[in-house]
């Protein structure tokens, strides 16, 4: 049998391997002798193929999970087709991926692993999977949310399965049994790292100095890296450039939510915040964002720190 995981929401994508490998522990593996894992770039095709070939020790059935097959050069993934045609029916080959489909389809090993049944592709969640997500993780721990708080977490964690499993279960905690409320999600998670950047662009908006250097120098002591930063602002300000747009066409906070394909909780807070910029002022701090990125890529800055700080002078420059 050959099973094939894989994705970037690896946070997903680990948990179904490791409910794999438990399982097969306990049906299988009463030795504890019969379970391989193997690292592609550590392991030579001849580990990998003795890995997946040996007969199983002790019992009837073995398990080789091999990790970043697909990450190696293509020459260097081809030997691992010839393994899996004389792959015996004694052993279960987990092939574990950290790539997107597209990435994953320029393997040659891609038609022979996909081709199977038992693949699983574990892509980023939508705002609307996220919810479900978390309402999944929610009855797990015997708690509930309303749907206004469910609209909130899903919105403010961005797809990211980890933190908003991480986020739920605080919650729930913090809950004791009663419904999440949307006021429990704003003191508890919307006022995390990326949700300072609102701060951030508020004290902008005001020409606040201080505030401004504060919030961030704030952010670094906590130990959030100047890239992080970065890539929230960018995040921030393309809401911001979004609301901006549905305002000055007038559209009501309704149409905006459907154009902007954001819950309606952060759609008003943008729509909100927006006001307190020109479009031009935001499109300048957008561009300051996206040549720091191209700099620090291109080496243009000794640091991503010194990109950041380029990116704060200009966007005090920004405000009304």
């Amino acid at each position: 049998m050959v099973i094939f995981i894989y994705g970037t929401d690896t946070y997903r994508s680990r948990r179904k391997l490791d409910e794999i490998v438990a399982g097969f522990r306990e049906r299988e593996d009463k030795s504890g002798m019969n379970v391989n894992f193997l690292e592609a770039a550590e392991s030579s095709p001849e580990e990998i193929g003795r890995a997946l070939l040996s007969p199983a020790f002790l019992g009837n059935k073995r398990l080789a999970v091999v990790s970043g097959i697909m990450e190696l050069k293509k020459e260097a993934q081809e030997p691992i087709a010839y393994i899996l045609s004389r792959l015996p029916d004694t052993t279960t080959a987990v092939f574990y991926e950290k790539l997107d489909n597209r990435t994953a389809k320029m393997s040659p090993l891609y038609p022979l692993l996909h081709g199977d049944k038992y693949h699983w592709e574990f892509k980023l969640l939508d705002e609307a999977e996220t919810a479900e997500f978390v309402s999944a993780e929610a009855k797990l721990l015997g708690a509930n949310f309303s749907k206004t708080a469910l609209g909130a977490l899903a919105s403010a964690v961005k797809g990211d399965s980890a933190r908003a499993a991480n986020e739920t279960a605080k919650l729930a905690a913090f809950a004791a049994g009663r419904t999440i409320e949307e006021r429990d999600v704003t003191e508890m998670v919307l006022n995390e790292p990326e949700e300072d950047m609102f701060a951030f662009l508020d004290a902008v908006a005001a020409k606040n100095k201080s505030r401004a250097t504060a919030l961030l120098e704030t952010q670094i002591d906590a130990g959030i890296e100047p890239m992080q930063i970065l890539a929230m602002l960018a995040r921030s300000v393309r809401l911001l450039i979004q609301a901006k747009d549905c305002s000055e066409r007038g559209l009501t906070a309704d149409a905006a939510t459907g154009e902007m394909g954001a819950h309606p909780f952060a759609v008003k807070k943008a729509l909100a915040q927006a006001r307190g910029f020109e479009m031009s002022s935001l499109k300048n701090l957008h561009a300051a964002l996206l040549d720091a990125d191209r700099k620090i890529k291109t080496g243009l800055v000794p640091s991503p720190r010194a990109a950041l700080d380029l990116v704060v002078a200009r966007a005090l420059l920004a405000g009304r």
